[in-house]
């Protein structure tokens, strides 16, 4: 076995420093899976780790970008986000959405920034059934709980794709992460599965590892079978340079034994 960096040591002495807390004088068997697991993530994966901070606030001094809001910069720097498609309004939708029906065939919920009337004289005016318009092809772009998100390949709305899944982590570099977005969808461009890619929605979160996240089905990872693919290769390859120092991790069916970290080249 090789050796392990001083790094990832001192990592793992928190881990144990973490669990030690959490255990609190309990036989191992007597704690929960699911609230190790829980704490483990909340008080030790997840924290900020300081390089990627000081990154951040050494870019925040640079650029005034971080005075924007991160959502609004991650949903224009989405390859597809001046790409339009024709469609068809079908009624009002859930939290001011509207549905449509699509001319390639297909129906989605689209914000209302998101669509424009075909007729200039409606340009303003509340959509109504019947009404042609033109629809951006980007898929999501949208918050919820805390994650900007977007999704393809046949992905449910806003949902992880079912089945077992493997997560891919990244934890982002603040003053490039107008790059990151296009880099990781163009490596998914042509892979014809379910995909969901969420980001941190606000400036602090970048500096989590697992600042950006993106789930993929196992098959298409190759994890099932225990061989790395091409895709991985290809996303690592597609963001070297783009993550903090902490590089990328990879887990495989959410389960932490399962984990395997990759650094980009």
């Amino acid at each position: 076995m090789s050796a392990i960096s001083l790094a990832h040591e001192a990592q793992l002495a928190r881990a144990l420093e973490v669990a030690g807390a959490t255990l609190a004088g309990r036989a191992p068997e007597a704690v929960p899976v699911d609230e190790l697991a829980a704490v483990l993530y909340g008080q030790w994966y997840a924290v900020p780790n300081a390089p990627a901070a000081l990154l951040a606030a050494a870019a925040s001094e640079r650029s005034s970008r971080h005075t924007l809001p991160l959502a609004a910069i991650l949903r224009a720097t989405h390859p597809d986000a001046e790409v339009w498609e024709s469609a068809v309004v079908v009624r009002s939708g859930l939290h001011g959405t509207v549905v449509v029906r699509m001319e390639a065939g297909g129906i989605r919920a689209v914000a209302r920034g998101d669509l424009t009337p075909e007729v200039t004289g409606k340009v303003g005016r509340t959509p109504e059934p019947g009404d042609r318009v033109a629809v951006r092809a980007r898929a999501g772009g949208l918050v919820e709980g805390g994650w900007w998100r977007t999704w393809g390949g046949g992905c449910r709305a806003g949902q992880a794709p079912a089945g077992d899944l493997t997560r891919i982590y990244l934890g982002p570099r603040a003053d490039l992460i107008h790059l990151l977005v296009p880099a990781v969808l163009g490596a998914l461009r042509d892979l014809d599965v379910p995909w969901l890619f969420k980001v941190g929605s606000e400036w602090p979160m970048l500096a989590r590892p697992d600042g950006a996240v993106l789930y993929l089905p196992d098959t298409a990872v190759g994890l099932a079978a225990g061989d790395a693919t091409p895709v991985v290769a290809q996303l690592v390859g597609a963001v070297g340079g783009l993550v903090s120092g902490s590089g990328t991790g990879i887990e495989r069916a959410c389960r932490a034994r399962d984990f395997v970290g990759a650094r980009p080249r």
